[in-house]
Order: structure tokens, then sequence, then C-alpha cells
């Protein structure tokens, strides 16, 4: 069978050994227990068991009370011990308020105790996350007591984790009597006495713990460091003195990688076939896939494809190999992706093949790196899964998925969370929503499993990205193991096909894993904080982060191929505060004597997008932003003070390329965002140093187009009917230069742009009214009816209409006349309208020159202001004059000459403009009815309306002055977007070397800072400057070392401990439990007190402030 051909599905039917190995097949018992393991769990659990069962699990348990290093056995608790010991573990949590508040209690307390620890094995761990990571830890093993062979794995996967940390027998029995002892301090002697069972099986939980972290580093500590050390050096280049090309490559490598990946999921045959143009198109190898596919043609194995497949994954798989969690994860992937390759292989070619390239490129290969990768490797086969019991699953899950009837479905929608919250009745605290939307979610899961076996590394990043979702939902991680337990019954319950839910528990246990450790890793203290909404935990967060990583901590959250950004979650999920915390903290800049350290650059690379997304989400963040793009010197020098501008990431993204900062902040409409120091200085810079030239060229046209106009309509026509040969000559060319350059160029103009708004969507509904999103624009809508009006005019132009008298020999008219009998007075006179208004459109279009003065425009947006308050009140004018002519002519009266409801509308339309003559007031005193209408109408116009439009004017002028200035910014960045649209790009190249944004700035005199701005010097007056933005620090000046804890947040701490202190001093003198406590036991510092009620108090003091 080829390689890339179907699967054969009778030859799999045919194979009844395969099938029954299927059936029998685990790969995981703790994922999908077999009916054997039901059933020990079950006569564990029961309660109705036999004491002498019980006695037995007892004395088997007798072994750790002492830590055993010899093996790593299952171990089976005692139903009552493990029921007591969480019931216990719940009442400590409790009582100190939440897991990382235990943790640091741990913390506190081995570090009181053995300094040298934490010192030595645990420096790189800041004090929160060493102590989120080791609770949860410590209360994922808690969970999983009942169920020996789950225990026993997660303690050998700890062993493994801890390869790299020098544990020894004196340290394990420190942690365990620490912990023990912290445990009886906070619960008291009394609820937690040496003997009772809770305390004997937490002692032999950590005795176990311990002793397979013994076992594991004296057995595999030295092959698994001797697998991560050749496998470093074999992943760099053979000539180091080629780096950069190696950075290069290996980034085409990944991009070839997930090329291939992707093929290798929709197509084997095309992922042959460039596996093959990859072998033969080989050069020097210089990399280890490079020399493994050398290695692999020169020993003869270049039609073997699956070497590809596992090349491709087995970085993952080295890179993990003291994880086993993720070690296995990768492998049953790895067996799913080799189940697209239907031919033979064998393993141990790529063993082959793999040590020749480990020995070529490892320098110091040794008999230790060779003993330890044949181990690994052997390993790895065993941990694979077998590939004929692949494809029977995914064939049977696929029979099962496309046949099952929809009555069954919603009975798997509806049996699955019913079963879920039966195990895991708190699931329900976080599952609040709708039916509908669980079985959506259902749905999805079904869909997921069966998708798992077609496209298993796509449906790892989906799930991947699924997984980072959940971590900003906190959801804990201990609920996915109890679902996937509860899909797997429904699944057996409903289906009833042996090999169809043995399938389906094995690729929902695989699902549940990957979610497990996508939550793992992406629930960072930052997270943490985060999802809680606790802006004092997430300032505690950042603190201990290494200050040149302290960004990427912030701003970017991991796990495998994928990542989410705290800042974004926090913004898209409403903690706005913890967002405005995350800017202000990247956008601070702090400084040792080695460097300064700010992160505006990395803010940006990492959300390019950033300004659009606070536009659309957050636009109150703005602000803060900007301003913290803005460093103002606290000393001043002859009146004036150094500012820098840090707008480098506001004018060019990451390619160099224009930004479309400028653009969204445009879009956006806000004249306060757009007039800010910082944008106001982008767009200015921008304007006068290249996008003015570009806008005047676009304008030289119009303007010529205007003259053009205003020749041939204004200056050289002659209404008295004369004409001369030079006139009527300039008129037509004129006109002719109108018609077919300007109304041509119009009309391209305003087609392209109406076809592209109708096409792509861009329509806004006025009054149902579909009109095209660019129309929106007063000035857009005037060039429109402008192109209207010259097509009118065309039609009616009298020059072409007598044209014919040029064929008339006898004719006594000029060339190109106007005055033929063709050209009527009618014509004349529409056209004559035409052409004015024309005029007024071309002139009102031309004001858009005022831009170059912030001033003169902000004119003009008064008068635009005061033109919509005029249009309301001549709307209200022309609403009464309407009233009042009709009701004046429905008036029997004898006033000659007022006949008809036009005449009377005429003479009150003329009162309201003051164009009435005198004589009409006396005319119309004949009639006292109508006088007196006549005055209440005056009275209308000249008291009430008058008098309104002026408060009108007053309040709208008031309203709209504050952000003239803006408003007038923003019309200029607007106009500047639109000319940068028709710059070159070497033009913009030159326009950024002029700004110097590579050459650091200075802060004051001799202090060279950061690059990336402009420095300008303005008026000491213009600001007050009291405090320096910069917060500098001595002491070590480590890139890993974190920044010291600020003054202010000292200050706070001392005040917590004080309160902390009357509290303690007070339980004493009560004689509570505590207190005797308290005088008997002294081997907790107050610092550790501290830390024991420190989130209790940070709680009460957040309460305080938020009421």
């Amino acid at each position: 069978m080829d390689a890339g051909s179907e699967i054969d599905w009778s030859v799999l039917e045919n194979q009844s050994a395969d099938i029954e190995a299927a059936e029998n097949f685990s790969s995981e018992p703790e994922a999908w227990p077999s009916n054997e393991d039901e059933a020990v769990d079950e006569e564990v659990e029961d309660p109705r068991v036999s004491f002498e069962a019980q006695d037995a699990l007892i004395e088997a348990c007798q072994k750790y009370f002492e830590i055993q290093i010899d093996e790593i056995e299952p171990l089976a608790l005692p139903s009552a011990w493990v029921a007591e010991l969480q019931d216990f573990w719940e009442k400590f949590l409790q009582r100190v308020g939440g897991r990382q508040s235990a943790g640091e209690l741990i913390y506190d307390a081995i570090l009181e105790a053995a300094p040298r620890i934490i010192t030595d094995d645990f420096s790189t761990f800041p004090r929160t996350v060493w102590s989120s990571r080791f609770l949860d830890g410590l209360a994922a093993l808690i969970t999983e007591l009942s169920d020996a062979e789950v225990l026993r794995n997660r303690a050998e996967a700890m062993g493994f984790s801890h390869l790299s940390l020098a544990v020894t027998f004196s340290k394990c029995e420190l942690f365990r009597d620490v912990i023990v002892s912290l445990i009886e301090q906070e619960l008291g002697v009394a609820q937690f006495p040496p003997h009772c069972d809770a305390r004997k099986c937490f002692n032999v939980i950590l005795n176990y713990i311990s002793g397979a972290l013994l076992y594991t580093h004296d057995t595999f500590a030295t092959r698994v460091k001797a697998i991560q050390k050749s496998w470093r050096q074999a992943n760099k280049k053979v000539d180091e003195a080629e780096l950069v090309d190696e950075e290069k490559s290996e980034v085409g490598e990944t991009s070839g990688k997930l090329k291939a990946e992707n093929a290798a999921q929709e197509k084997f045959h095309d992922f042959s076939k460039a596996a093959k143009r990859r072998r033969k198109g080989l050069n020097v190898p210089k990399t280890f896939n490079e020399m493994f596919l050398f290695n692999s043609c020169v020993m003869g194995y270049e039609d073997s494809e699956w070497m590809d497949l596992i090349l491709d994954q087995f970085d993952a798989i080295a890179s993990n190999v003291h994880y086993l969690h993720r070690l296995q994860e990768e492998c049953d992937v790895l067996s799913m992706v080799l189940t697209k390759y239907l031919n033979k292989i064998t393993y141990s070619e790529f063993k082959v093949v793999l040590l020749a390239t480990l020995r070529s490129l490892v320098k110091e290969w040794n008999s230790d790196m060779d003993v330890a990768w044949n181990w690994f490797w052997d390993r790895l086969e065993q941990m694979l899964m077998d590939r004929k019991t692949l494809l029977t699953y995914q064939k049977k899950v696929r029979e099962t998925y496309t046949s099952v009837d929809e009555k069954s479905f919603q009975l798997l929608r509806t049996t699955l969370f019913e079963n879920f919250f039966l195990s895991v009745p708190a699931a329900q605290e976080y599952l609040k929503t709708s039916m509908t939307r669980l079985y959506f979610v259902a749905d999805r899961i079904f869909e997921m499993t069966f998708e798992m076996y077609e496209n298993p590394r796509k449906m790892v990043q989906d799930i991947t990205s699924v997984g980072l979702m959940h971590v900003g939902m906190n959801i804990p991680r201990e609920f996915f193991k109890p679902f996937a337990v509860a899909a797997m019954q429904t699944f057996e319950d409903v289906i009833k096909q042996d090999v169809a839910c043995l399938g389906f528990s094995w690729s929902i246990s695989l699902i549940g894993r990957v979610m497990e450790r996508v939550i793992a890793e992406g629930s960072t203290v930052v997270m943490k904080a985060i999802c809680l909404n606790q802006e004092n935990q997430l300032s505690e967060a950042m603190a201990v982060a290494p200050r040149a990583e302290r960004a990427q901590h912030l701003l970017v959250v991991s796990a495998g191929e994928m990542s989410t950004s705290p800042l974004y979650w926090s913004i898209d999920s409403g903690h706005l505060g913890c967002a405005r915390i995350i800017i202000e903290d990247l956008l601070t800049i702090r400084a040792d004597r080695d460097n300064y350290y700010y992160g505006c650059d990395t803010l940006f690379h990492v959300h390019p997008d950033l300004i659009h997304h606070l536009c659309n989400n957050a636009p109150t963040l703005l602000g803060p932003l900007l301003d913290g793009l803005v460093w103002k010197s606290r000393s001043t020098h002859n009146g004036l003070r150094r500012v820098n501008y840090f707008i480098k990431n506001l004018l060019q993204d990451k390619d160099g390329n224009f930004s479309k900062s400028i653009e969204w902040l445009v879009n956006y409409g806000d004249p306060k965002a757009i007039s800010h120091p910082a944008s106001a200085l982008a767009v200015n810079l921008v304007w006068s140093g290249l996008a003015v030239r570009y806008f005047l060229a676009g304008r030289v046209f119009f303007l010529i187009s205007l003259f053009a106009f205003m020749a041939g309509q204004a200056a050289y026509v002659h209404h008295d009917g004369t004409e001369s040969y030079v006139d009527n000559l300039v008129v037509a060319s004129c006109r002719a230069f109108t018609y077919f350059l300007s109304m041509t160029s119009l009309l391209s103009y305003h087609i392209k742009h109406l076809y592209v708004d109708c096409v792509v969507g861009n329509v806004v509904h006025r009054s149902y009214v579909p009109i095209p999103l660019y129309l929106c624009n007063s000035r857009q809508l005037c060039s429109l009816s402008l192109g209207f009006l010259l097509v009118l005019m065309v039609t009616l132009e009298p020059v072409l209409w007598c044209l014919g008298e040029f064929a008339n020999p006898i004719s006594h008219f000029e060339i190109f006349t106007t005055n033929c009998p063709a050209a009527t007075d009618d014509l004349k006179n529409i056209y004559s309208v035409c052409a004015s208004l024309a005029s007024l459109l071309y002139w009102f279009l031309l004001t858009d020159l005022a831009v170059f003065s912030m001033r003169l425009y902000a004119l003009l947006l008064v008068c635009e202001v005061v033109a919509m308050e005029l249009i309301l009140f001549l709307a209200s004018a022309l609403f009464l004059i309407l009233s009042f002519s009709t009701a004046l002519n429905a008036l029997d009266h004898s006033i000659e000459d007022f006949e008809g409801v036009p005449r009377w509308a005429k003479s009150l339309g003329q009162i309201v403009i003051n164009m009435l003559p005198t004589s009409f007031y006396y005319g119309i005193q004949s009639s006292a009815t109508v006088f007196l209408i006549m005055s209440l109408f005056v009275g209308l116009i000249s008291f009430v309306l008058v008098n309104l439009l002026a408060v009108q004017l007053m309040e709208a002028y008031a309203a709209h002055s504050e952000d003239l200035q803006g408003c007038a910014q923003l019309s200029r960045a607007a106009i500047l977007v639109r000319s940068m649209e028709q710059v070159q790009h070497n033009s913009w190249s030159s326009f950024l070397k002029n700004l110097q944004f590579d050459e650091p700035l200075e802060f004051n005199e001799g202090d060279v800072g950061l690059a990336g701005g402009v420095q300008v010097l303005e008026n000491a007056q213009t600001s007050v400057i009291t405090v320096d933005r910069i917060q500098r620090y001595g002491g070590l000046t480590g890139p890993s070392l974190p920044w010291p804890l600020e003054e202010k947040k000292k200050s706070l701490r001392q005040e917590r401990f004080q309160r902390l202190e009357t509290l303690f001093l007070k339980a004493e003198r009560n004689g509570n439990s505590f207190g005797r406590k308290a005088a008997k036991k002294r081997s907790l510092t107050f610092t550790n007190a501290m830390a024991m009620f420190g989130s209790s108090v940070g709680a009460s003091d957040a309460s305080g402030v938020s009421g």
C-alpha cells in the first residue's frame, strides 16, 4: 500500500487479533480505567468494605512512615484516611485564606528553617511564583489520593521534573516536618493531633513523594542531564561563526515545519513529495534536522517519509524528557500522526540515524550519552501507541459519529453534564450559562474527539487556544479529569460499543491532559490576579518578575505554540483597572547604574494593534498610554525644559512602514486623544516634514480647475450680449478644461469609491436609506454634488448648442458664441444657476487649505457649528411663515396686492430677513385683524426666535470651544492619512532617517538614555514637574533580578505589620488557643506571620478603598 493511499478498512476488519488488542489496550489507565481498576476503586471506596481489607491497607502504608528510596510502587490508601485528609486540607486552606497564602506560608517557613534551600535551589523562582506552583502540585496530589496508579504516575512525574534540583534525604525530611508543623500551628494540636488519620496519611504521602524524588534522582538524573546537554549542543550549528545564518535558517525551518504539518494533516501524499524534495535539495548540513536528513540519505533511508513526521515533533519530545506527562502527550499525538503512513515502520532505523546524527554534532559525546539516548529511545517506543489499534479506534469512532441519530445525541448532551455535576458539584458555580450553550459545548467536545484522529496537530493547537481561554476564566484544572471521566461514562451508557468507547476514551483522555497542561502553563501569577480582578495582587505579581523580562511577563502567556495576552484579556474581560496598571507599569522608565528599562517597544511589538484595540474596547486607557510616551525633565535651563516624546511606535510599525496608529485615532474621532501632546507632535512632524508636500501637490490640480472654472463662468462672460473672438476662445477653452479634465476626474474618483463601498459593504443607513460610508463626510458629498452639477452643465452648455452656427457661412456670430437662437433664455438661466451653485461648491471645497493654520481651521469649525444652529432657526422661521401666511390669506380684508398665500409668504420672509420696506406697515393698518396677526408674527420672530438663536449659538460655541483645536488637529490628521497613501517608500525611509529614532536621547545633561523618540524644548511655565518620572534604583544591576519594592509599598507593608502586631498581642492577652500556641512556639518569625494573614488584610484594605 502506498504512503498516501486511503485506509483499507476491509483489511483492518479481517485482522481480528488487532481488534482484540484494541479492545484491551490502555495507554494511560488513570485517564480511562479498565473494569478491573473500577472494581478496585469501588472496593476501596465502598463503606461496606471488610475491616480486613482496611487493616491490610493500613499495614501496607506503615512502611511509608519513613522515606523509602528503593523503588516507586503503587500506593493504595485507606478511604477513611483519604477523606479525613482532604477534609483537613480544605479547612487549612480556608483558615489561611487560599492556596496562594498557604504557599507563601510554606515558603516563609522553609526560608526560616533552612534559608540555604531557598537561596541555592529556588533562587530563580520568586516567592509568589514558587508558592503558586508548589500549592498547585500539592493540591492536585491530595485530590488524586484515591487512585493508586494515578498517584504513582504523578510521583514519578514529580521526580523527573525535579531532577535539576539537589534533592537529598535531609531536605525531604525538612520539607515534610515544616509542612506538617505549619498545618498543626494553623489548625491546632486538638484538631490535628499526631495520632489522627489525616496526619498519618499526610506523612505517608509526603514520605512517598520524597522517596519517589530520591529514587528518580539517583536512577535517572545522570541520563536525563546527559540527554538535555547533548540535545542543546546538537541544536547548535556546526560552525558557530555562522550564528546569524543559523537564526535565519531556524526561522525558515520553523515556517517550513508548519507547512509540512499542515500538508501531513490534509494529504500525506503531498507531504511525501515535499520530504523527497527536501532530501534531494540538501546542501551542507548545518542544523540537526539537515544533518539527520543527510545521514538518512547516506544510510539508504531516503524513501522513509515517516522519519520526517517524527523529526518534525522530535524537538518537543526531546525537550520534555524530564516532563513525563508532556512526553506522553507528545508521543500520543505522534502516534496519531503516524497513522497517516500505512506502510511498515521500523523504529530502530530512526534510532540508528538519530544516534549517528548526535555523534556527529555533539563534540563532547561519550558513553554516558550513548547509554542515555538508547534508554530514552527504548522508552519512547514503549510510549508510542500501536498504529493499527489507533486506526481501529478512528474507524469505529467515525462510524459511531456518522451513524448516531439525533435522539442519541440529545441523550449524550443531557447525560454528560448530569454525570459531571454529580461527580463535581462545585463545577456548577463555573458553568452558569444556559442549557443551549452547554449543549453547544457538548457537541463541540464530541466533534473534537473525532477530529483528534483526523488532524491531531491542528486539534492540539485548537485545544491549546481553548485552554488559554479557560485560564482567563479561572477554571480549575482539577475539573478536566472528572469531566473526561463523565464523558467516557456517558458515551459508554449511550453508545454501548466496546471498541468505539475505547477509542472515544483514548481521545477524550488526551484532550483532557492537553487542557490540564495548558492551564498549568498559562496560570501565571499575573493571569491569576487578572482573573480575580485584584489590583494589589497584580502589583505583587509584577514585582517578582526579572527586570529584563518584566514586559514579557505582562504581555505574553505561552502554552506550547499558542499564546495569549494578559493585557488584552484584562481589557476584554472588563478589568480595566488591571489593564491600566499593566500599561502604566510597562511605560514606567526604570533605571539602574547599567541600563534603562522601558517597555514601550515591547508593548507595541507584541501588540501592534494596541491603539485600535483600545479605541474599540477601552478608550479610557488611551490617556494613560499616551501619557506614558512623554518624559519631562524636572530641571529647567534658561526657562526651557527638556521633553522626550517616545513616538517611534506611533509613526512606524515593526516593518518600518507608516503605522496605522494615527489612522485608528482619526477613525475613533476623539479630539482629546488626537490633540494629546504625544499624538499631536507625531502628526505635526509627519505633516510638516513629508505629508504637506503631497497634499499641496494634490491640490494644485484643483486650484487650476477652480481658476479655469472662474475664468470660463465669470471673468470673461458678458451678460449684455457683447462678445469678442478672444473672449469666446478663452471661455470655450476654460469650459473644455472643466468638462474634459476636472469633471472626468471627479466622476472617476467617486465611481471608484462608490463601487468599493458597495462591494465591501461599507454602507450606513439613514432613515432606511443606504448611504456609502465615504459620503458621510460633508466634503465628499459636496464633491459628488459638484460632479453632478458639472454633468448637468455640460448638457446645457450654450457653446455646444451654438456649434451649428459654425456651419452657416452667413452667420454673423463670433466663433464659440453663446448668443445663438438655439441657446434660449430658459436654457441660459438654468445653466447660470448651475454655474453659480458649482462656483460656491468649488470655493467651499477650497476651504480645506485652512488646515495650514489651526486657528483658521478652528474658525471654520465654529462656522459649521453655527450653520447647524442657523438651519434650525430657518426651519422654525419657515414653519411660522407658512402658518401665518395661510392664516392671513384666510382673512377677509381690503388690502390691495396681497391676495394668495405666496404673496403673504414672500412678505413674511422679507420681515424675517429685515428687507421689507416701511411703507408696508402703513398699508396694513387699514385692517386691524391683519395688523394684530402681523404684530404677533413680528414678535415671535424678533423676540423669541432671534433671542433663542442667540442663546443656541452661545451654548453651541461653549460646548465645542474646548475641543476646537482638537477637532482642527483631527482634520489635519485625517488629511495626513489620505496624503500618506501617495508617499513613496524611499521618501518615507528618508524621513525616518532624519528623525534619528535609533539615536538615544539624553534625559539630562550627560545622561544618555533611551532611543525611539524626539526631544524638544518647551517653556518651563507650561507645566510644573516636581517628581521625576524615572524610577532609579541602586544595588545589584543584574537583568535577572527583580526591582526592589517601592518605598510607598514598603511603608504600607510596615503599617500592616504594626496592625498585625496589635492583633497578636491582643490575642495573647485574651489567652485564646492561638495566643497560647504563639507563646509556646516561636518557630515562625513576625514576617511569616505577616505572610500568614497578608491576604486577608490585603482583602480588607482593598474593600476599604473600594468603599
